[in-house]
């Protein structure tokens, strides 16, 4: 089952693969690699366990901390669990994806953006005045992106209801995704 290949400088034996693997090559060598991996399809879905407070009148980025899927080493639940990151050697198009749940609150504005490292809005979503103080408002903020290795996104939430307003927990609620669509 082992296969006589022939890597950047001599005949070489490899053992087969594990279940579920498949062959591929960096160009030089080759290698065993997850289906995942192999097409490079980076992905992550993430959400809150618990609200957090948005302070009246700022720009607050959301903490995510439980997991719904991630191939690729998308996001960490711990270092920087706010972020949504390019992999190693997985730049190309990506379909960015978040939802903000906001507590209800009849009074203000709520938006919702998507910024690039930490600076560059690329895609945001706004209400204003909000009218009825028995509905939690959802605001869903989407974009195509051409992204590199390293690079990571953030969700914002902002709100001017007059004091701090929760953005709600929960994978319903408030959430963040990002898809790996294909090479640049």
């Amino acid at each position: 089952g082992d296969l006589v290949t022939r890597d950047a400088s001599a005949v070489v034996r490899l053992a087969v693969g594990a279940s579920s693997r498949v062959l591929r090559s960096d160009g030089t060598d080759p290698s065993w690699a997850t289906i995942e991996t192999a097409i490079g399809q980076a992905n992550a879905r993430c959400s809150m366990s618990a609200d957090q407070s948005i302070t009246d009148n700022t720009s607050t980025v959301l903490n995510f901390d439980t997991e719904q899927f991630d191939n690729g080493t998308v996001h960490d639940t711990v270092t920087n669990n706010s972020r949504l990151t390019v992999p190693s050697g997985q730049g190309g198009r990506y379909l960015i994806v978040g939802q903000i749940g906001f507590a209800a609150n009849a009074t203000g504005d709520r938006r919702g953006v998507v910024r690039l490292n930490g600076t560059t809005t690329l895609s945001g979503t706004q209400l204003m005045t909000v009218t009825t103080a028995s509905v939690a408002a959802l605001y869903l903020v989407a974009t195509v992106e051409s992204l590199a290795a390293a690079d990571y996104v953030d969700l914002m939430a902002y709100q001017n209801s007059g004091g701090a307003l929760n953005a709600l927990s929960g994978r319903a609620n408030t959430w963040f995704a990002m898809f790996r669509l294909g090479g640049q």
